[in-house]
């Protein structure tokens, strides 16, 4: 015979078994779900950094860079603190697929700088000003591109032209006045003023709406445009009498980021090979 007091002991002991296989079976569900919405979570990132990547390449294609608002507005949804994280991701799908980055364009400089860096006034102290501005880089080896990809568009003369001005421009001294350009450039038959369809075979006038072809100008106001040179107005101290000004150009934000001194002196010495 169990007596009373037995009974309310097991009782007891089986209240707390079952008590603690439900703590148990909590801990349990909740840590699946836990798993699940880290699964959940590292999914969504995942398809955030591919909208990411193709943003980049539908503006690559545009010759456009990719501002980091868009990013926020239409990738992470305003979500900005996420930003890193899918940034992160991105680069990591752009590196092993495509052999890319993705590089933030470096703040333009001010025409103030450029004059206290000629006087020598510069304190030696730089401010990192960021851009806000993202372009895609190539990684692949400048040797190896040729062999790894070949392609064909219209763009093709463009950035042979573009080459070309920057490359005079690093050969003196990074940064070349508006008139020396010009007369270099005439020395390869390139006039200002002269119609090149096979430079803009897409460019369309605005004053005669012809289809193809622009003027020397319109295309180097097009690389100015698009970042990959920057033209300062400084006063020309030979005409100082007559108030007069030329311009002198340097590297773009965007030249300095997508185009390395090695690639420059990698084109030169291809120029002079064929040349001579």
């Amino acid at each position: 015979m169990v007596s009373k007091k037995g009974k309310r002991n097991e009782s007891s002991e089986s209240d707390e078994s079952s008590v603690e296989e439900i703590r148990t079976t909590s801990r349990q569900t909740q840590g699946e779900n836990s798993m699940g919405n880290t699964d959940s979570i590292q999914r969504e990132f995942n398809r955030k950094a591919i909208v990411l990547v193709r943003l980049a390449l539908f503006n690559q294609h545009k010759n456009i860079p990719l501002k980091k608002d868009d990013i926020v507005k239409k990738v992470l949804k305003g979500h900005s603190r996420l930003f890193p994280s899918i940034l992160e991701i991105a680069q990591k799908k752009l590196e092993d697929l495509l052999g890319m980055e993705l590089v933030e364009l470096p703040a333009k400089e001010k025409t103030s700088d450029i004059f206290a860096s000629q006087r020598g006034g510069s304190s030696g102290k730089t401010r990192s000003v960021s851009s806000g501005l993202y372009v895609l880089r190539n990684k692949i080896d400048f040797d190896l591109r040729e062999e790894v990809v070949e392609v064909e568009n219209e763009t093709a003369p463009q950035n042979i032209l573009l080459l070309i001005i920057l490359s005079l421009i690093y050969v003196n001294l990074k940064e070349l006045r508006s008139e020396d350009l010009f007369y270099f450039l005439k020395n390869l038959n390139l006039l200002q003023g002269k119609n090149y369809p096979e430079l803009m075979p897409s460019y369309t006038s605005m004053l005669t709406e012809s289809k193809g072809g622009g003027t020397l100008d319109t295309l180097i106001k097009t690389f100015i445009t698009q970042g990959y040179l920057l033209r300062l107005k400084v006063k020309n101290h030979a005409q100082s009498e007559n108030n007069a000004a030329s311009f002198i150009f340097r590297w773009g934000p965007r030249a300095k980021v997508e185009f390395s001194e090695e690639d420059v002196k990698h084109f030169i010495a291809e120029v002079v090979k064929e040349k001579f």
